[in-house]
């Protein structure tokens, strides 16, 4: 048994499968993919298994370091551009390294190449244009003024203003440097932008083959003139090892197919993060399958036994274009993955209007007396408008940048309303979500998108109008069934079936 041990998001799993020669485990850019122990078979004498990422505190790393190597999740970085300047130091300092290796002959086209790309300059990797004016709130040059006539150099902000400019990622009109430095470092975390620290000083070391004892082996003693380490292991005890293991593989997966014969297969199929696998663990009353806010946590068919007559199986969730539901819906409903979202206004709007639209249905469910108490404490939260479920304090002061008013003169002296933009700026300002030394809207925006997707700020559609209907029974023609009916005065279904066809 090899095991593969480190740190996340560092290759573990697709070693696994480079080894293997296909895709036998599941790879994401995204650190701790891998979430359980995988055990693959290698050869007759091998078993490879793939582990989780392993974090340990690094006082020796610095942070930057850190977000470039994936062992820090993307979503959760704030600030970017301490990253982009370790890349970018990175590469100066290893250019004339990689440039060497780029013309050594003894390397392979393909390493001649990937050094090539990895002795460029970031801005030149990115292809970013030069800037042609100085802009001090990206560049500050103190002391420097001869370079105004010469091309200007190149800081952590002016790289994201570029090529915030040249990808077309603005915010208010100007280049969003935030987000384009964002994107790069997902370039590299994607492997779309190839980064690695340059080889050691000295002549690249090709075609070199490691023995038993740690040193180096020559081709002719690879030969035959070194004995091979497998000749002191005794070919009796591996062989019946090898067979030992063979046969409880072999056991296993016949009482794995023996088990799910005769049974009914029940399959939960639908929308990603709707709850299938959460519905499964909840029929098994244990946690039998992986669940997680993500949309797209499950990537495999799992067949799990409910009893001696049912097996459940969880499945994909799967995803079809849906022209008559907004795009809005589709991001509170976790059908979009959150870190794509560039602009949460519209799905805060939309979860705002749902609120208010169902306000009165949600009141009237939560006084209801023949619900639980669990179901009115739910309704009750439902029933609260968005800035009163958040706690944001109501504006004070008119704001024009986030709450415009045409024509409603008379609402200064009264309460302000509320707009999907002003909500944020109010509750940036109440969490903390700051820019530039002003709440930021967009980053208060996506917490209230965490908040529904994590479940901690409920979300549901209002049940339709009328009386609501609790503890109706159906019965098997699909018709409401009476408490009375099914204490015996209708037969039951199962008295309609002849004794002796239940007995055969």
């Amino acid at each position: 048994m090899i095991g593969l041990v480190g740190h996340p998001n560092v290759g573990k799993s697709s070693m696994v499968n480079y080894i293997l020669g296909r895709k036998a485990v599941s790879v994401k850019a995204t650190p701790g993919h891998t979430k359980t122990l995988q055990t693959l078979i290698l050869d007759d004498k091998t078993c490879l298994c793939d582990s989780p990422g392993l974090v340990f505190p690094r006082l020796d790393v610095g942070l930057a370091e850190q977000i470039v190597g994936g062992l820090v999740p993307l979503p959760i970085v704030r600030e970017p551009y301490s990253a982009i300047r370790w890349l970018a130091e990175l590469r100066n300092a290893g250019e004339a390294r990689w440039t060497a290796t780029a013309n050594d002959g003894r390397a392979s086209r393909q390493d001649n190449l990937m050094a090539s790309a990895l002795a460029m300059p970031l801005h030149k990797a990115l292809k970013i244009p030069a800037m042609t004016e100085y802009d001090p709130e990206v560049l500050e040059l103190v002391g420097h003024e001869d370079l105004f006539d010469a091309a200007l150099p190149w800081s952590p902000m002016s790289l994201c203003h570029q090529y915030g400019k040249l990808r077309g990622f603005s915010r208010g009109g100007a280049p969003d440097e935030a987000a384009a430095g964002h994107a790069i470092l997902s370039l590299v975390l994607d492997g779309r932008l190839p980064y690695a620290t340059p080889p050691p000083e000295g002549e690249p070391v090709i075609g070199v083959h490691i023995g038993a004892d740690g040193l180096p082996v020559a081709a002719a003693e690879r030969a035959g003139s070194v004995p091979a380490v497998a000749d002191a292991v005794d070919d009796e005890d591996e062989d019946e090892d090898d067979e030992a293991t063979a046969a409880a593989l072999q056991a296993e997966a016949e009482e794995a197919a023996k088990a799910k014969e005769n049974r009914v297969m029940i399959g939960l199929v639908g929308h990603p993060n709707v709850g299938k696998s959460s519905m499964v663990n909840y029929i098994l009353g244990r946690k039998a399958v992986s669940v997680k806010a993500t949309p797209g946590h499950t990537k495999t068919l799992q067949t799990l036994i409910l009893d001696d007559k049912t097996c459940l199986c969880d499945s994909p969730g799967l995803v079809f274009p849906r022209l008559d539901v907004g795009l809005a819906e589709q991001i509170v409903g976790g059908l979009v993955p959150l870190p794509i979202v560039r602009e949460p206004y519209s799905a805060i709007r939309w979860l705002a209007e749902l609120r208010n639209a169902g306000e009165a249905r949600w009141t009237a469910t939560a006084n209801d007396g023949r619900a639980s108490r669990q179901d009115n404490l739910m309704a009750s939260a439902l029933a609260m408008p968005l800035h009163k479920a958040l706690k944001i304090p109501a504006m004070t002061e008119y704001d024009p940048e986030v709450l415009e008013l045409v024509g409603h003169e008379d609402l200064f002296d009264a309460a302000l309303p509320w707009s999907p933009m002003s909500l944020c700026h109010q509750y940036g300002k109440l969490r903390g979500f700051s820019r530039g030394g002003a709440p930021d809207e967009a980053a208060a925006g996506h917490a209230i998108l965490s908040l529904v997707l994590d479940g901690r700020l409920p979300y549901a559609t209002p049940p339709p109008e009328g009386e609501p209907v609790i503890g109706v029974h159906i019965g098997a023609d699909g018709l409401p069934v009476a408490a009375a009916e099914r204490a015996g005065s209708v037969p039951a279904v199962a008295d309609a079936v002849d004794d002796e066809d239940e007995d055969e």
